[in-house]
């Protein structure tokens, strides 16, 4: 049977509302199906609108008004908690729920037995609401390790919000009081609490136009918020637990992970920060000491930073010695067949254990120069040779453009450019041009 109540927060969008409610009405055919509405703020004549459709399933629709407009999703948390249907989903008010996903209500439940959430893919749809031909799938990926998932949660919001669907008893007591990243927040709760799923179903038609609140601010500011919850996330006990009881072999796994997936979209100027507070999370929780230089590698790295591990003494609390198995560097690199027996000894030096380590090719006064290769002096001392090493390295990497940076306004303007483009395109043209990118 269906047991499921759709929260609807909205602060009035008069040119959706029709299209919204008829899709409302359409679903609320169903038997178990709710609505639970919350008017945030929303102007008069919008407010009245929605009574009056509310008035016509007085069984099934629940209004919660409030007089002023609050962007707080907590604000309102403890209606979402207080729902008593087995399920719950968010669809937004510029969304259009799609029936169809009902009839089929039975394999919905097959599909989520023992899980505490099921993530939906979303159909777009336009600013007339007609289908762009574009599917959005949720990033999250069951088939990868859950270390994996982890870390590329907080690169990325692993879940659609309209598309999820939750069980009510695995939703978080409480949220932070988030504008931007509420959803995302919820998200990297159910990671690490609860079993997660994946449809291929679309549970409604996602609406794709310049008004969404995503738009409202800039994307620094977004991830300014992100970085704020998400350091406190990792402070958090239940991030405490999970990573406290990791193997060290998985703790390695997460901390590759890391560096493949860098968090909140890889925006040096907050993914570099979170990546210090989550490694120092790591190094204060696991007393080994490869964990440790690794920990510090995968910072490091974080900032543009390249490092031997002879510098971890400078990273410790206290004057320690680090008895590592072998000295390495936090990249890899290969020596030139024609380089010299002075600078041989550095090989011992190079990280094979990982693709994610950024890669170069080392020669010497005496090699015959080569692409994507430096030129270190072979005269000099072998205690210097490392420091020639890293610099000459970091060198390489800046004018390669190796290093993560932040998105120039150029590059900003290629991708807006992009995004104009293909919202002109027909919807079968889109359709093809998903089907190449997908694979």
């Amino acid at each position: 049977m269906i047991d499921i109540t759709l929260c609807l927060i909205t602060k009035g969008r008069y040119e959706f509302l029709e299209p919204l409610l008829q899709s409302f009405d359409r679903v609320l055919s169903f038997e178990g199906v709710h609505v639970s509405v919350i008017l945030n703020g929303v102007e008069p004549e919008i407010s009245r609108a929605y009574y009056e459709w509310a008035s016509r399933h007085s069984d099934t629709v629940t209004i919660h008004a409030f007089p002023k407009n609050d962007a707080r999703g907590s604000t309102y948390w403890g209606i979402t908690k207080a729902i008593k249907t087995e399920w719950v989903a968010f669809p937004s008010d510029d969304d259009v729920l799609d029936e169809k996903f009902f009839t089929n209500w039975d394999k919905f439940i097959e599909l989520s037995e023992n899980a505490g959430a099921v993530a939906c893919q979303l159909t777009l749809i336009n600013y007339e609401g007609k289908e762009t031909g574009v599917i959005r799938k949720p990033s999250y990926d069951p088939k990868l390790p859950l270390v994996e998932s982890a870390a590329k949660a907080f690169h990325e919001c692993p879940f659609l919000w309209p598309g999820l669907l939750v069980r009510t008893n695995a939703l978080p007591t409480s949220i932070p009081p988030s504008r931007f990243v509420s959803d995302w927040l919820v998200g990297l709760y159910l990671m690490f609490t609860t079993k997660i799923v994946t449809s291929d179903s679309s549970f409604l038609y996602y609406r794709v136009h310049e008004g969404q609140e995503s738009s409202a601010v800039s994307f620094g500011r977004k991830s300014a918020e992100a970085l704020f919850h998400f350091k406190n996330f990792v402070q958090s006990d239940i991030f405490t637990l999970w990573m406290s009881k990791l193997a060290n072999s998985e703790v390695e796994t997460y901390l590759r992970s890391i560096r493949k997936f860098p968090p909140i979209y890889g925006d040096m100027q907050f993914s570099s920060e979170l990546v210090t507070t989550i490694t120092n999370k790591i190094i204060a929780l696991k007393n080994d000491v490869v964990i440790f230089r690794d920990a510090h590698f995968t910072n490091a790295l974080a900032h543009n930073l390249l490092i031997d591990s002879k510098q971890l003494i400078f990273f410790a609390n206290e004057n320690i010695e680090i008895d590592l198995p072998e000295n390495s560097v936090n990249f890899y690199f290969t020596l030139l067949p024609t380089v010299c027996e002075k600078l041989k000894g550095l090989g011992n030096y190079s990280r094979q254990d990982d693709e994610n380590y950024p890669t170069l090719k080392v020669g010497c006064n005496h090699s015959k120069f080569e692409k994507d290769a430096i030129r270190l002096d072979c005269g000099i001392t072998s205690v210097d040779q490392i420091d020639q090493l890293l610099i000459s390295a970091t060198g390489y990497f800046e004018f390669k453009e190796v290093f993560n940076t932040a998105i120039s306004p150029f590059e900003y303007k290629l991708v807006r450019i992009w995004r104009t483009f293909k919202g002109k395109l027909h919807p079968s043209l889109n359709k093809i041009l998903f089907r190449v990118l997908k694979r």
